[in-house]
């Protein structure tokens, strides 16, 4: 993982759930890497799947 300005896990989680939810549940972890590259936030897709499958389920 590689940032930009060093964050908190739970900023990044923050960041993640709510694209997700922004999306009205449709964007993937392809789509939320984009997002989140947009941002500066670099996470890997793995990353990414293990934070939604933690608060999504």
């Amino acid at each position: 993982m590689k940032l930009n300005n060093p964050k908190s896990n739970h900023t990044i989680d923050n960041a993640v759930i709510s694209i997700f939810l922004k999306s009205r549940k449709n964007y993937g972890t392809r789509k939320i890497k984009v997002m989140l590259a947009q941002q500066n936030i670099l996470l890997s897709r793995i990353k990414i799947s293990k934070i939604m499958q933690r608060y999504i389920t």
